[in-house]
């Protein structure tokens, strides 16, 4: 598959080998950049310049990526703004219960935050599971034929023969 479709196209299909080389790629980059920053700017350092210029960069070929998987699945990619409404949801409902000040820290706010990060990092792990993990259909769908090239996964014998 031609990467400048794959990561700038939202339109078509790509099955789990596209989607789990682009995780394995970008996320792999992003450690080498997070360490650049460390090195450069300091470990404690308050922003990230160079991880965040690269999250900014990644962030549109990462929703065409996302977008193709769910569209394998014959899913609409407006599937992908699942978790982030979950998101502004939970930060709608727990708002209130965010300390005023350093010394307003209750039992009740604690928990609240606790429980909308759990719920959010849920939201996220489905939206990972069902993109990952998956499979999309063998035929094709109204979003396209499926990726040949990702139907065809070579046998683990006959890569090291």
């Amino acid at each position: 598959m031609d990467w400048r479709k794959l990561l700038l196209s939202p339109q078509g299909r790509i099955g789990r080998k596209s989607f789990w080389l682009w995780i394995a790629i970008s996320y792999g980059v992003a450690i080498v950049v997070g360490a650049i920053d460390a090195v450069i700017f300091g470990v404690d350092a308050e922003t990230n310049p160079l991880s965040s210029v690269y999250g900014l960069a990644t962030l549109y070929p990462s929703i065409c990526v996302n977008v193709k998987r769910l569209h394998d699945t014959n899913r609409s990619g407006w599937w992908v703004l699942g978790p982030w409404a979950v998101i502004i949801a939970l930060l709608v409902a727990v708002f209130p219960f965010f300390p005023k000040a350093h010394d307003d820290i209750s039992v009740a706010s604690v928990l609240a935050i606790f429980a909308a990060a759990a719920v959010m990092f849920a939201a996220f792990v489905t939206l990972l599971v069902w993109l990952g993990f998956l499979k999309g259909q063998p035929g094709p769908n109204k979003y396209g034929e499926p990726n040949s090239g990702d139907r065809k996964i070579t046998p683990v014998v006959e890569v090291f023969s």
